[in-house]
């Protein structure tokens, strides 16, 4: 199973130009290994390129997402990574979030971040 992070799914749902490609290629290999999840920290990203919850729900389901819990244990880890993290200049809690719950449930991660710290942008995943 791989735990993907949001910035994969909105270059894809968007067709970001830069980072199309790369998305594309990495979504698609996760989905040859098995199960491709996102977490509430993700889903809550995703909400806001959306207009309703069901037009998410409709995306989620279209690209064969699994819907994971966020367990507790996961989160507190996530703080500690958080903190390290800070210490070392990066300044988002979304990447300690996705890193350590893919370490603590044994799951693969990718991660946008790997190609660009948290892009900032207007976000519309509504088809045009």
């Amino acid at each position: 199973m791989t735990l993907i992070d949001s910035n994969v799914l909105i270059d894809i749902w968007t067709q970001d130009p830069k980072w199309l490609s790369w998305s594309t290629q990495e979504f698609s290999n996760c989905l040859a290994r098995g199960e491709v999840a996102i977490n509430p920290v993700i889903y809550s990203e995703l909400s806001l390129g959306f207009a309703t919850e069901l037009d998410l729900e409709a995306a989620v389901k279209t690209a064969c997402l699994t819907k994971l819990p966020l367990p507790f244990s996961a989160s507190f880890a996530s703080g500690r990574a958080f903190q390290s993290y800070r210490k070392r200049g990066v300044s988002s809690f979304h990447d300690s979030a996705v890193h350590q719950v893919a370490s603590t449930g044994a799951i693969w991660s990718v991660s946008g971040s790997f190609h660009e710290q948290h892009r900032s942008r207007n976000l519309d995943l509504r088809r045009r």
